[in-house]
C-alpha cells in the first residue's frame, strides 16, 4: 500500500470517528477524490508545495486540475470547494516561483469559491503586481461582501475582518497608480467605518 492510500484511509477513519479537526493538510486535500490516480497526484502535489517544491507540485496538481475542470458544473458543493482549493494551490506555486499571470489564472477561479483566504492571496497578487484590475476586482469583492453584511443578523469576525482588509487595498491600489486625490478619498471613507467595520452612516 503507498503512502497515498494509507492517508486516505487514515483521513476516512478520522472522519468516521468525528475528527475532521485531526485531518492534515495533506488529508484535507485528497479526502474527497474517489479516483485513485487524481487522489495520489494531489497527495504528492500538495506534499510537494508543503516543502517548497513548487515546479513539483505544479507537474503533480496540472494533471489533477486536468482530470477534472471538464465536471466543474456537475461538481456538488464539496466538490467544487476541493476544486477551488486546487486552483489555489496553483495560484499560489506559480506566485512562489514568480508566474504572475498564470498564479493570477488560477487564483481568479480560486477567488470565486466560498473561501476568504482566496480572496485575500487574489487581492494580494493584484497588489503585487500593481495590476489595474484590481479595482474592479475589489469593488466586486466589497460589493458582494456588504450585501452579505447587510443580510446577516450577526456579521462574524471573518466578514468584517475582509471587508476592512479590501478597504485598505482598495485604497492602497490607488497609491499603485498615482491617483493621490481618489486615494485620500477612499482613506477618508475608512474613517466612515467603526470599530467592528460597519459603516456608520
Amino acid at each position: 500500500v503507498c503512502s497515498s492510500d494509507l492517508m486516505w484511509l487514515d483521513a476516512q477513519d478520522k472522519i468516521a470517528a468525528g475528527k475532521e479537526n485531526q485531518l492534515t493538510e495533506v488529508q484535507r486535500a485528497i479526502v474527497d477524490m474517489d479516483n485513485d490516480e487524481t487522489a495520489k497526484n494531489m497527495y504528492w502535489g500538495t506534499k510537494f508545495m508543503l516543502s517548497g517544491r513548487y515546479l513539483d507540485a505544479i507537474s503533480c496538481l496540472m494533471q489533477v486540475y486536468e482530470n477534472v475542470k471538464a465536471e466543474f458544473f456537475n461538481m456538488n458543493d464539496k466538490s467544487k470547494s476541493v476544486f477551488y482549493d486546487l486552483c489555489y494551490s496553483l495560484g499560489m506555486c506559480h506566485f512562489q516561483i514568480n508566474q504572475m499571470e498564470k498564479a493570477y489564472f488560477y487564483l481568479d477561479i480560486a477567488s470565486a469559491g466560498p473561501t476568504y483566504k482566496h480572496v485575500i492571496m487574489f487581492v494580494n497578487l493584484l497588489s503585487k503586481i500593481s495590476d489595474v484590475r484590481s479595482f474592479r476586482e475589489i469593488e466586486g469583492f466589497l460589493n458582494n461582501l456588504n450585501n452579505a453584511i447587510k443580510s446577516a443578523d450577526d456579521p462574524t469576525d471573518d466578514m468584517l475582518a475582509l471587508q476592512s482588509f479590501l478597504l485598505r487595498n482598495h485604497a492602497t491600489a490607488f497609491l499603485h497608480f498615482n491617483d493621490l486625490n481618489s486615494a485620500e478619498t477612499a482613506f477618508k471613507e475608512l474613517l466612515e467605518y467603526d470599530d467592528e467595520g460597519l459603516k456608520t452612516f
